[in-house]
C-alpha cells in the first residue's frame, strides 16, 4: 500500500473512533499512535508495530489496529495481521463505512494469500505432542513465511525436532517419523517350564527349567528338550513390557496298531513331534500379570 492511501484510511477511521467513549488515557494512547506513524513513514515497521501494540492497549480505537495490522504485513506476520482485520470487520473496534469495509477486506486477502500451511500428518500415538515454535499444535498450522521449529514428543519415542522453511502461501505435508526410545526397542522374556527340561532361546541362551533374557523385541523360536525329545515353539517379545511364557508338557499317548496287508505295524503319534498352542487361554497372575500357556507334544 502506499504511503497517500495509508493516511488516508487512517484518518477515515480516526474520525469512527471520535465518536467512542473516552479512554483510560487518550493522550499516552494518541501520543504512541502519532509516534508508531512516525515510524511507519519512515519504514521502521518492527518499532511501528511495537508502538501501535502499546497504543491499542491504552485505548481499543479501530484506527491503531487498522495500522497495527498493515505494519504487521509489513514483518511478514501475516497470521496475526488476518486476526486484526478480522477483528475490524467484526466491528468489536468500532462501526466501519462501506469504503473502510471494502479497504480492509482487500488487505485481509492479501495477507491470507501470504500465510503458510503446515499440514501435520501424525502417526496414531498416543500421548503425541507436537509444537510448532513453542506453540502445541494439531492437525493443520496456519504459519508466517519463514523458518520453524516443529519438535513432535511421545512418552515411548525418541523427541524429533525438525526445521522447516515455508514460503509465502506454501501449503506443506509434515510426517514426522519417531524412534522408539533405545530402552523400548527391547523387552524382556520370562520362560517357566514346570515340570523341568532343557530351554534354549535361538541365538539368545539356554537354560534348565527357566529362562529369564532381556531381548529385542520380536519372534524367536523356542527349544524344549525333555524325556529325550525335542520340540519347537515360536515366541514373541513386545517391546516395553515383560512377556511370559509357562510350558506344559501334554500327556503321552499310547501306542496303537494298524495292519497293512494283513501285517500288524506298531507305531506311536509321538514318532512326529507336532507343536500347537494350547487351547487354554492366557490367564492373569497377580503378581507377573499375563502368562501365555505353551503346550508341546
Amino acid at each position: 500500500m502506499t504511503r497517500a492511501v495509508f493516511a488516508l484510511v487512517v484518518g477515515a477511521l480516526t474520525a469512527t473512533a471520535a465518536a467512542q467513549e473516552p479512554p483510560p488515557d487518550p493522550a499516552a494512547a494518541r501520543a504512541l499512535f502519532e509516534e508508531a506513524n512516525g515510524a511507519t513513514a519512515a519504514g521502521r515497521f518492527a518499532d511501528a508495530r511495537d508502538l501501535y501494540r502499546r497504543s491499542l492497549a491504552l485505548q481499543a480505537n479501530p484506527a491503531t489496529a487498522f495500522n497495527l495490522a498493515v505494519a504487521l504485513t509489513r514483518t511478514g506476520e501475516f497470521v496475526e495481521a488476518v486476526r486484526r482485520f478480522d477483528a475490524l470487520l467484526e466491528g468489536s473496534l468500532g462501526a466501519l463505512s462501506r469504503t473502510q469495509r471494502r479497504e480492509v477486506r482487500h488487505l485481509r486477502a492479501e495477507a491470507e494469500d501470504s500465510v503458510a500451511t503446515l499440514r501435520l500428518r501424525l502417526p496414531p500415538i498416543d500421548g503425541l505432542e507436537v509444537r510448532v515454535d513453542g506453540q502445541r499444535r494439531e492437525g493443520v498450522a496456519r504459519l508466517d513465511p519463514g523458518e520453524h521449529i516443529v519438535a513432535v514428543t511421545s512418552p515411548r519415542h525418541r523427541p524429533l525436532e525438525v526445521e522447516v522453511a515455508l514460503e509465502r502461501g506454501e501449503s506443506r505435508d509434515l510426517r514426522p517419523t519417531l524412534q522408539l526410545r533405545p530402552a523400548l526397542t527391547r523387552g524382556r522374556l520370562v520362560v517357566e517350564a514346570p515340570e523341568g527340561g532343557h530351554l534354549t532361546l535361538a541365538g539368545a541362551g539356554e537354560a534348565m527349567g527357566r529362562l529369564d533374557l532381556e531381548l529385542e523385541a520380536g519372534a524367536y523360536e523356542l527349544t524344549l528338550v525333555a524325556d529325550g525329545r525335542s520340540r519347537q515353539r515360536e515366541v514373541v517379545v513386545e517391546a516395553g513390557t515383560t512377556s511370559r511364557y509357562e510350558v506344559r508338557l501334554a500327556p503321552q499317548r499310547r501306542w496303537w496298531l494298524w495292519a497293512i496287508g494283513g501285517v500288524l505295524v506298531a507305531g506311536a503319534v509321538t514318532t512326529a513331534i507336532v507343536l500347537t498352542r494350547t487351547e487354554q487361554p492366557p490367564r492373569e497372575d497377580p503378581v507377573y500379570g499375563t502368562i501365555t500357556a505353551l503346550r508341546f507334544y
